[in-house]
């Protein structure tokens, strides 16, 4: 998969400069050199939940500024050399439109692109379709390999009040979750909140059986956080997690949505929720995930902490 390559020009951005999108700047922060690269080495650069939207502050949300602060992080990726960047979803805030001013930044990125949606991309008026056409999405679920590397970015609004209006399949299966979730009074059910349908559900157990059998190691890329618990987890976080943690060939489960970030580790599967960009004043939040034979190491900068992942069956 190429990286995103758009017909939208630097000069929108120009215009944004212009128009005053720029006034507020972001905090530049003084990062480490780049440590020595072995060949076989995979790094790969980490945003989370954008935000941007052509709108005043709220609280913490600084929606303007993160058309610079995305600017910062590709900025970095470009000069670290990663191998691809992943984009874990809300890459806006509530406008469709408001992609537009994104697109020429992502332009920027000199490794191969990819993106999954998250809840705030399936705003009121969104076509997703158009969406996925603009992020260069071969589909809202899928699987990328390099190096004896699989990667797999689900979709973890599969089921999801905000998602596939009039499908009632997929109603009786949020119905089904939330039950679920009551049922325990584990409180995740939120209307901000999706899970992972039937249909994918069995995808992803044939791609974790191909890469067990193959010896490929894997990485989970999503949305919504399964562990450790929040309100913000994904709706079915109990079932995923099940099937991840019974498959040693999963090495890391990376996500956005919560955005002050989190950490856990379950029966060996490091899970990690990337801090928002969006959040935090003027400080950005970013993160590169290190992949070699040996193991997996997960580096945040800014407001993105780094955390010890270990080495799950390497």
């Amino acid at each position: 998969m190429n990286r995103v390559r758009l017909s939208v020009g630097s000069i929108g951005l120009w215009v944004l400069i212009a128009l005053g999108a720029f006034t507020q700047c972001a905090t530049v922060e003084k990062v480490p050199d780049a440590p020595t690269r072995s060949d076989e080495e995979v790094v790969i650069g980490l945003l989370s939940d954008i935000h941007y939207a052509d709108a005043a502050d709220r609280g913490p949300r600084r929606f303007r500024l993160s058309l610079e602060k995305l600017s910062e992080s590709i900025a970095f990726f470009n000069e670290r050399g990663v191998d691809m960047v992943v984009d874990l979803g809300d890459l806006t805030d509530r406008s469709p439109q408001d992609l537009k001013a994104l697109l020429p930044i992502l332009e920027r990125v000199e490794a191969p692109l990819y993106h999954v949606l998250g809840n705030h991309d399936f705003a009121r008026g969104c076509n997703v379709g158009e969406r996925m056409e603009a992020l260069g999405m071969p589909a809202l679920y899928y699987a990328v390999e390099r190096g004896g590397w699989m990667f797999l970015f689900l979709d973890t609004n599969d089921i999801a009040t905000y998602t596939h209006p009039g499908d009632r399949n997929r109603r009786k299966e949020l119905e089904r979750m939330k039950s679920d979730i009551r049922a325990v009074g584990r409180g995740h059910d939120r209307n901000w909140n999706g899970g992972i349908g039937r249909e994918q559900m069995s995808w992803l157990r044939r791609k974790l059986c191909e890469a067990g059998k193959r010896g490929s190691k894997v990485v989970v890329f999503a949305h919504h956080p399964i562990y450790p618990h929040s309100d913000s987890n994904c709706l079915n976080d109990d079932r995923i997690v099940e099937l991840l943690t019974a498959h040693k060939c999963v090495k890391a489960y990376i996500n956005g949505h919560l955005h002050p970030g989190n950490f856990g580790v379950k029966d060996g599967l490091p899970c990690v929720t990337l801090e928002a960009m969006v959040e935090g004043g003027d400080r950005n939040a970013y993160a590169l995930l290190r992949l070699s034979s040996r193991g997996i190491s997960y580096e945040g900068y800014g407001r993105a902490l780094t955390h010890e992942l270990g080495n799950r069956d390497f």
